[in-house]
């Protein structure tokens, strides 16, 4: 299921994202919208109908266990079952879930963090390639129509 966090948002260390662009609003203090913050403690950006909120989704794909090999003079990480392309628009990603020092675009980010015959489980998830735009109407975040 995809999931939904304001381009901005996105860093090392991102929130959570939650499940619709809209779960993103707070009420203000004397009404009105605004974004809420990526950090705890932070003030919401106020939001005027029609602003423009750019996003982009996330989506957890499938799970694997890892394992490094040794093949002679090389190292691999393997994947059973093995990591899956990304759906149109998105890029994939895996990682030990719970540590996003792991996250990686390929198997062989993972090489140095896993011992030798251990095996570690993972989640491949897909990210948008590109950032979709939410336009403030009414209280929610609605999709702006492309081409």
């Amino acid at each position: 299921m995809r999931q939904w966090i304001p381009t901005a948002h996105v860093d090392e260390i991102s929130p959570p994202p939650r499940l619709a662009p809209s779960d993103w609003l707070v009420v203000l203090p004397g009404g009105g919208f605004g974004l809420d913050p990526a950090e705890e403690g932070e003030a919401p950006d106020r939001l005027e109908e029609g602003a423009v909120v750019k996003f982009e989704w996330v989506e957890t794909i499938g799970r694997a266990e890892v394992r490094l090999i040794e093949d002679g003079d090389s190292r691999r990480v393997e994947a059973d079952p093995p990591m899956p392309e990304p759906p149109p628009g998105a890029l994939m990603q895996v990682w030990i879930p719970g540590d996003p020092d792991t996250i990686s675009d390929s198997l062989d980010g993972l090489e140095d963090v896993l011992d030798l015959g251990d095996v570690e489980h993972v989640e491949f998830f897909a990210v948008s390639a590109t950032s979709a735009p939410f336009t403030l109407r009414g209280g929610a975040l609605v999709a702006e129509k492309r081409g």
